[in-house]
């Protein structure tokens, strides 16, 4: 049985890797499901001005005025993005938060103010998810910040 050179073990090792990194860059990005609504979309503008301000000014942002000029500058409207289309009540953003990338489990950064069906949208250090009352009551919560205590769920 023949056996491989380092050399030609070095270019299927690049060409596995290339494919891996091609079919990586395929991938649709995510989309909102029906039962989330547009407050996947609003999440994630917070979330695009939100890291956008961490980049440029090396600090997390302190309120909402300090996205108004990202979320106009990208054509979003900062009366209507960080009210919740599913409860029609404000994000609830920890705001001077500056989320740590490299924590292995999600790290809360803002959420919806009532549960929908036992579920919330959570924006996290890892992107937008959905998440059930009991997950985001045992959820990571920044330092000196912590889920508030259960509500009664809304139904749609």
């Amino acid at each position: 049985m023949p056996t491989s050179t380092p050399k030609a073990c070095l270019r299927k090792l690049l060409i596995i890797c290339a494919f891996l990194i091609f079919v990586q860059g395929c991938a649709p990005p995510p989309v909102a499901d029906e039962k989330q609504g547009n407050s996947f979309e609003q999440l994630s503008t917070i979330q695009r001005c939100y890291m956008e301000f961490i980049e440029t000014r090396k600090a997390a942002p302190e309120s909402r005025a300090d996205l108004e000029p990202l979320l106009k500058k990208s054509g979003d409207d900062p009366l209507t993005v960080f009210v919740s289309e599913r409860d029609g009540q404000e994000f609830i953003v920890l705001w001077s938060t500056k989320p740590d990338r490299s924590s292995p489990e999600p790290v809360i950064i803002a959420y919806e103010s009532t549960s929908t069906n036992n579920e919330r949208m959570v924006l996290t250090s890892m992107g937008v998810m959905t998440m059930n009352e009991s997950e985001f009551q045992t959820a990571n919560f920044p330092e000196g910040h912590t889920a508030p205590a259960p509500a009664e769920s809304t139904s749609n």
